[in-house]
């Protein structure tokens, strides 16, 4: 079957797809803020062209998409949520799953280089992503020593410190922690 995103909404409000784009069964739509290939880094023709000063992804930290019903999907993609900003790649979803991507651990970052040489699959399917997700009960097995704090930014001065203040944990339990 095909889905017409025509009526989605991105963002809270900032902008409605008005006009048929039309998505197929396991299919992918690329929205885009530019349709020229020079200027949107090599994408060739986007399935939609959005208004980035109404919808600027830089600066918002999330992805939100719905419809008249409500809320379809949202994603905050924080570094400080686990999630790893490259500049240059993509982040891609491990796992096809809208309960995972609310998660930085179920994202990778792609290897494909696409059109003028950032690194994405714009339009297809992922990069194979090998990804080792251990649930948040993991930590409650953890023992004296397996996490260490190995490094402290008390007093800054670089910046006021209370902006700066922070701390370094490392892992020393010899497998991967979530």
């Amino acid at each position: 079957s095909v889905v017409n995103l025509n009526g989605l909404v991105l963002g809270s409000s900032a902008v409605t797809i008005n006009q048929d784009v039309l998505v197929a069964d396991q299919g992918y739509a690329v929205l885009a803020t530019r349709n020229s290939q020079n200027e949107n880094g090599g994408i060739a023709n986007p399935d939609y062209v959005y208004n980035r000063t109404a919808y600027p992804l830089s600066s918002v930290g999330s992805i939100q998409i719905s419809n008249a019903n409500g809320l379809i999907d949202r994603v905050d993609y924080s570094p400080y949520e686990g999630f790893s900003i490259v500049p240059g790649q993509s982040l891609m979803l491990a796992d096809l799953d809208d309960t995972n991507n609310d998660s930085g651990a179920y994202w990778c970052t792609s290897s494909s280089s696409f059109g003028a040489g950032d690194l994405g699959t714009p339009g297809a399917a992922n990069d194979s992503c090998d990804l080792t997700v251990l649930s948040s009960s993991d930590v409650e097995s953890l023992s004296s020593g397996d996490l260490v704090i190995s490094e402290i930014m008390h007093y800054p001065t670089a910046v006021p410190w209370y902006r700066g203040e922070w701390f370094e944990v490392y892992n020393n339990s010899g497998s991967d922690i979530n």
